[in-house]
């Protein structure tokens, strides 16, 4: 992979066409891709902000194998990202920034229990963990109610997408957003005005998978997972 700094816009790298992708935060220049070459038979969050300097709206084109091409409009200084979930049933997934305009940097990154190349920290019952931007965790529960605290000490927006539980659709992925004001996207599952948010849950022991998905100025945020 070979890395170009986007003209006009100090220190941002993008990635001509990054193969072998495993849906780490990756800035792609107008005309830039990432290609997964086989995701998870299993729920995938796609995240993706526009990251522009200038006013310009940003585009994104989403491939997987002869599924029909997916474009979604991103607007320019948004602080959470916009969101996908879907279950690409071990086929590939491409994303390419499609926008109009030259200086419309797009970040963009994918979530999901067995992407190759990702090893999880560890998330263990009744001890808060510290998740940065990009980061992911994962870790058992047990057969009983459940809850998952998702707190920052910041301002800032902060995004989660947890995976698990019972599937709906063929996916199973929430977004949770935190100091979030405004309306409650249709791609979210839930938003807090304030830096908290608590998720209850029963999912008879099933592995609860968590990942960042905020904007890279975005705070870390702490997860607590406990047995109620």
């Amino acid at each position: 992979m070979s890395d170009s700094t986007i003209p006009g816009i100090e220190g941002v790298k993008m990635a001509a066409a990054a193969a072998g992708w495993n849906g780490s935060p990756q800035t792609l220049a107008k005309d830039g891709q990432v290609s997964m070459p086989q995701t998870p038979n299993g729920t995938v969050i796609v995240a993706a902000i526009n990251k522009a300097t200038l006013n310009n709206e940003g585009t994104i084109a989403i491939t997987s194998a002869a599924s029909p091409v997916i474009e979604q409009l991103l607007p320019f200084g948004a602080t959470a990202p916009w969101t996908l979930n879907k279950n690409y049933r071990a086929n590939n997934l491409n994303i390419t920034n499609i926008s109009e305009h030259a200086d419309t940097p797009i970040l963009v990154q994918a979530i999901g229990p067995g992407i190759p190349g990702v090893t999880p920290k560890s998330i263990v019952i009744g001890t808060p963990i510290d998740v940065a931007y990009g980061e992911v965790v994962q870790g058992p529960t047990k057969p009983q109610n459940m809850s998952l605290t998702i707190q920052t000490n910041s301002s800032t927006t902060t995004v989660v997408g947890v995976i698990g539980g019972p599937a709906a659709n063929g996916e199973n992925g929430k977004v949770i957003a935190v100091n979030f004001s405004g309306d409650k996207p249709e791609e979210y599952y839930a938003v807090s005005a304030t830096n908290s948010y608590r998720l209850n849950f029963n999912w008879n022991g099933g592995q609860i998978f968590v990942g960042n998905l905020s904007s890279s100025q975005a705070d870390k945020v702490t997860l607590t997972l406990r047995a109620l």
